[in-house]
């Protein structure tokens, strides 16, 4: 099913869910963005921090989270949102898409071309966690019986952020 809008993604999302009930699971870990809050990230961002970025990327990820936060609400799932911000690591193949991102794109420059070149002005910042952080997370909450947070939105970023040209230069 090719997705066209917010709409047919919210769609997707819906279908997701029922599928979800309908076949018994008891939680469902819903992985959106970090951007929701603004563009770019600036600040102390955590969970309290309201959602204020517009831009249709934003509005699709909050219109999806609100739709599967709906199945606490109704009890019908034991549900949490994980809002991402910048995370890197090796993709599991190379057709996987993710070399615009920073380090990947780093790494990919590297080796095909023996160079880096950065791409911007190297003062934008950028915080930065592994994959693994997010998988070991992911690991954690999927082996709980039930999901329990004091707030319906766990923000994963890493704890301080850099510029492009700090990472660069001290890889």
């Amino acid at each position: 099913m090719q997705l066209k809008s917010i709409d047919d993604d919210v769609k997707g999302t819906q279908f997701l869910l029922e599928a979800t009930i309908e076949s018994r699971a008891s939680k469902i870990i819903c992985f959106s963005t970090a951007h929701v809050y603004m563009s770019p990230l600036s600040g102390v961002i955590d969970e309290f921090v309201i959602p204020s970025n517009d831009l249709p990327y934003s509005r699709q990820h909050l219109a999806r989270e609100k739709l599967v936060l709906s199945s606490n609400a109704n009890g019908s799932l034991n549900s949490v949102v994980i809002r991402l911000s910048n995370s890197f690591g090796a993709p599991v193949h190379s057709n996987v898409d993710c070399w615009s991102l920073l380090i990947n794109d780093l790494c990919k420059q590297l080796v095909t071309t023996g160079k880096i070149i950065l791409r911007s002005d190297g003062t934008e910042r950028r915080d930065f966690f592994r994959c693994r952080m997010f998988a070991d997370l992911f690991i954690f909450l999927l082996n709980r019986s039930v999901i329990i947070i004091y707030a319906e939105y766990l923000t994963l970023v890493a704890a301080l952020s850099q510029q492009n040209s700090y990472v660069l230069q001290n890889w």
